[in-house]
């Protein structure tokens, strides 16, 4: 836990009260581990595992439950604002849990019916709100809403006087440009009301103020306490951020557009050190007005360091050191604007009023006669994006930095773009001709989750639950699956818009199930066209690389790892050193946690020396010129050797190492290693008789199924007395095989997590074991030389093990038995003689056999014996005999069946025709079927009695037709 002092920020719940009977906790980084026992055979020996998110949320509504005691002071769960809600944050109060919960309940008549409704009323009492003025009841009163079908156009947005507008911008010192001014529109918390507040020139008298129905969210709440959240703003640019860009690209705007906007961005940025006009609109842009008057009275000069410092955190919005995706483009042509209801009525359906303080001049200009672009964050689904046509209406001309929407149509247009309504939200607006597509996509449709209804009173402990279990955390999830399904088939998608609609529940803390056929998208063809955020992001990359200032001492520790991270800086590797040690100076930061970001291969001998001497002697020093794992602490020099991981050209730098390092921060150093560089060799004592290396060959993103096929490798390193070389292994991954990291786990599987496959078996399993060990290695991006040995080392190294493409499953064999025998599928003749051993069926076979004139192959009649026969039988077509002389072959050579031990001799006989017509033509089939049956089924001795008796019954026929021709 830590303590620290924060500047409280004023909300209604607690004004008034002795600051010091409250504190503020937070969970946002609060992360549950568990104590299991680490081995089954060592009773005392624990270790700690990150705990389930069920149990994060069991172990907070415990603690909330139990209290906090600081300094013998027991504190309990008070309440939350919305925002804190979403943070994870909320306020305690120094007292008892009953006395807490009783001064919430005595606030006001809160929703006693939905837990999460009751939640988010409460938190409207604890919103930071700045007090105003009192109003007194009989200043203000309610109005009806305009509503059509199942709709509200005028959601949230009441009106304000002249007067009371003017007495607010007093009380609250509402400036521009160190003068007076007075907002279009307020956003207000008053008792149980919440919402926006529009001037109205004509609202006079008595009346101060209007609010509409839809404000009122709860009574009982006498306080007159008039407070103020926010209010429009001149010169709040909009920019373009992920969605907005994806949804442009869909829509028909082409990147080269998209690239153009964000290189005049870029240029724009470039220039705010040297240029005082582009540091005013920066610092104004920023929001920054004091510093942009101070550019105005003072000059450049006397803000430079500051502007620096701005554009490189700009530059650090645009990019990160994780590689993440990030659009920033800022587009002059712009506003963020609060949006608000037509109060006179005059708009029509689809167009709308936006007036805005124009750059430069500061007078308010009225954009008219073009089409503007409008949406709001977040978009996810092309119809988010609406197109209106910008009017000019004279009385609607005190509406300025905010956009009006008429209260006529079909649906309100706020509720077109992702749901919104007029109580606060925001809307970016351009009239950039270049942005505003020719065609649009029709409006989805956002319908709200239902809130569980509770049948019993809500209590305070209740709302206590909610806080303690509410999440979020399928956001990022269904964005990153949102951006892989536009990769593939673009924001129009089915599954885009699938995900659109999850995305809009889980928005408020609604817990969702994302479908089975959306977790796993499909990689993206190499043919398919460059994904638009990776073409602006790489030329984002590319510029800031080849015109990032010499002085990077006003970057930050991030921005200099980013910096350094690259491959193409436009500076000798030297230069890039002195710079960095500059910064290290500067900021009083150590220069050896910086050392693996460097190639000093390239530097000369004399440089060599030269950093040599800044430094003092000490353990991974010769990291700068040999290879780094030389030095493992978990592997010994043999095994190195085994796999040729001793050799010289392998640059690796060890950047963490359990011996020295905390294991802790393992999760942490490994995961930006494997989003910064190249390469990166992780080594792991799993057990102390098995230590594992993995060697990743690219840059990966956190927090997203990464596919790595058969790219990442993996080593076996066996530790025993004995001569354990046969059991080292190295073995790549297969063909769809995953990888997903981030700072609390790491998981390699095939297709679906929990799938390791052969790696499995090959390697052992490991996600139950505690790491004992861990060491994290990497090579320099820029050390092109030890990437080509690294390179050529995969393709040389000894293959002892070749993994099968599909896994061999073991099978278990056994002999036929008659136990296992479905009696009443076999034919009839089977059953008598394999079951009852009725052998008597065999006469008639016998005897239709006798009086053919063949013999089965299963009684291994040859093949040039049937055609001597066919020969002397003389067959014409038909089928007739041309001799009333036929010979029947010899029986089988009795040594190729199981010996009975009877005598067997060669018998003649001529038939007659009407013996052989009258042969069953299935005898021959029957006695075939009955061999091979009890040959696959092993009955050998049943076998040896069917032979033996089949010849004495042959024998007879044969003996029978002898007789009747006599």
């Amino acid at each position: 836990m830590t303590l620290r002092f924060d500047k409280y920020s004023p909300n209604r719940a607690i004004d008034g009260q002795t600051l010091n009977k409250y504190i503020s906790i937070s969970f946002e980084k609060f992360r549950l581990q568990c104590r299991t026992r680490a081995s089954s055979t060592d009773s005392q020996s624990y270790e700690f595992q990150p705990a389930s998110a069920k149990e994060s949320g069991d172990y907070i509504v415990r603690l909330l439950r139990t209290g906090i005691c600081l300094n013998g002071v027991s504190y309990h769960f008070f309440g939350h604002s919305n925002s804190q809600l979403k943070s994870k944050t909320c306020f305690l109060f120094a007292g008892p849990a009953e006395e807490a919960a009783k001064k919430v309940e005595d606030l006001a008549n809160f929703p006693k019916k939905s837990v999460a409704k009751s939640a988010k009323r409460v938190g409207l009492l604890f919103s930071a709100a700045k007090f105003a003025a009192n109003l007194n009841s009989d200043r203000c009163e309610d109005i009806a809403d305009i509503k059509k079908d199942d709709y509200n156009f005028t959601d949230g947005c009441g009106l304000i006087s002249p007067q009371f507008a003017k007495l607010l911008v007093q009380k609250t010192d509402i400036r521009f440009r160190n003068l007076r001014y007075t907002p279009a529109v307020f956003q207000i918390r008053y008792k149980g009301y919440k919402g926006v507040l529009t001037l109205h020139p004509e609202l006079r008298g008595q009346i101060l103020v209007k609010f509409r129905e839809s404000m009122k969210k709860f009574g009982g709440y006498h306080d007159p306490a008039f407070s103020v959240v926010e209010y429009s703003k001149p010169y709040g640019f909009g920019f373009l951020n992920d969605e907005v860009v994806l949804l442009l690209n869909g829509l028909g705007i082409s990147e080269d557009v998209l690239t153009g906007k964000l290189r005049e961005y870029l240029d724009f940025l470039a220039s705010v050190p040297s240029d005082p006009r582009a540091a005013f609109r920066f610092f104004s842009y920023n929001n920054e007005p004091d510093l942009a008057e101070k550019v105005l009275m003072d000059g450049l000069d006397s803000v430079k360091s500051t502007a620096q410092s701005r554009v490189s955190n700009e530059i650090g919005k645009l990019l990160n050191k994780r590689g993440e995706r990030r659009a920033r483009i800022l587009i002059p042509q712009s506003r963020l604007l609060f949006g608000v209801c037509d109060p006179f009525g005059i708009l029509k359906q689809g167009e709308c009023f936006v007036r805005v303080t124009s750059d430069g001049d500061g007078v308010p200009k009225t954009v008219v006669g073009i089409e503007v672009l409008v949406t709001r964050n977040p978009c996810l689904h092309p119809g988010d994006l609406q197109k209106f046509k910008a009017v000019q209406h004279t009385c609607l001309g005190h509406l300025v930095d905010c956009i009006v929407f008429p209260t006529t149509g079909r649906r309100p247009s706020a509720d077109l773009m992702s749901g919104g309504d007029l109580d606060g939200d925001k809307f970016f607006v351009t009239w950039d001709q270049s942005l505003i597509p020719s065609k649009v996509a029709q409006a989805a449709s956002y319908q709200g989750a239902k809130e569980p209804v509770s049948f019993k009173p809500v209590t305070h402990d209740d709302r206590l639950v909610y806080f303690a279990k509410y999440t979020n955390a399928s956001l990022g999830r269904v964005k990153n699956l949102y951006l892989d399904w536009a990769r593939l088939k673009g924001p129009m998608s089915a599954e885009c818009q699938e995900l659109n609609h999850l995305f809009s529940q889980c928005v408020d803390g609604n817990r969702i199930k994302v479908s089975k056929h959306l977790e796993d998208p499909p990689r993206p063809s190499p043919s398919m066209p460059p994904f638009v955020l990776d073409v602006l992001r790489d030329f984002a990359t590319t510029y800031v690389s080849k015109n990032v200032s010499a002085d990077l001492t006003d970057l930050s520790h991030d921005r200099l790892q980013l910096l350094l991270s690259r491959d193409d800086v436009a500076f000798s590797e030297f230069e890039l050193l002195q710079m960095t040690m500059r910064w290290c100076t500067k900021h009083d930061w150590p220069m050896e946690d910086l050392f693996e970001y460097f190639d000093f291969s390239k530097l000369t001998d004399e440089q060599k020396a030269w950093v040599v001497a800044k430094f003092p002697v000490k353990r991974y020093i010769p990291d700068l010129v040999m290879n780094g794992l030389l030095q493992s602490m978990l592997l010994s020099k043999p095994e190195l050797e085994y796999f040729k991981l001793n050799h010289h050209g392998l640059r690796w730098k060890k950047i963490f190492d359990s011996s020295f390092d905390r294991l802790g921060r393992f999760m942490d150093v490994m995961s930006s290693a494997i989003e910064l560089f190249h390469r990166k060799f992780i080594v792991l004592r799993v057990t102390n008789r098995l230590t594992i290396g993995i060697y990743i060959p690219k840059p990966l993103l956190k927090h997203q199924e990464c596919v790595v096929n058969e790219s990442v490798r993996l080593f076996s390193f066996p530790h025993s007395q004995e001569d354990m070389v046969t059991y080292r292994r190295s073995l790549p991954t297969l063909v769809n095989y995953r990888l997903y990291f981030d700072e609390t786990g790491f998981q390699l599987y095939r297709t679906q997590r929990g799938d390791t496959g052969n790696l499995a078996k090959h390697m052992g399993r490991v996600n139950r074991n505690p790491i004992l060990g861990a060491e994290v290695y990497v090579i320099s991006n820029r050390d092109a030389n030890s990437m080509r040995v690294l390179d050529k080392w995969l393709d040389f190294i000894d293959t002892r093990e070749v993994m099968p493409l599909f896994e061999k499953s073991e099978e278990s064999y056994r002999l036929p038995d008659l136990k296992d025998i479905d009696w009443a599928a076999e034919p009839d003749y089977i059953r008598h003689i394999a079951k009852d051993g009725d052998l008597a069926v065999l006469d008639d076979l016998a005897g239709g056999v006798a009086g053919n004139s063949h013999i089965p192959e299963s009684l291994h009649e040859t093949q040039s014996g049937r055609k001597r026969r066919r020969r002397r039988n003389g067959h014409r077509s038909n089928g007739q005999p041309q001799s009333q002389s036929q010979s029947v072959q010899s029986l089988p050579n009795t040594a190729d069946l199981p010996s009975s031990g009877a005598h067997h001799s060669t018998v003649q006989s001529t038939a007659s025709p009407s013996a052989f017509q009258q042969t069953p033509a299935t005898s021959a089939e029957k006695l075939s079927k009955i061999f091979t049956w009890l040959l696959l089924h092993n009955q050998k001795a049943r076998l040896r009695e069917v032979y033996q008796h089949l010849l004495k019954s042959i024998a007879s026929a044969i003996a029978g037709t002898e007789h009747v021709r006599s």
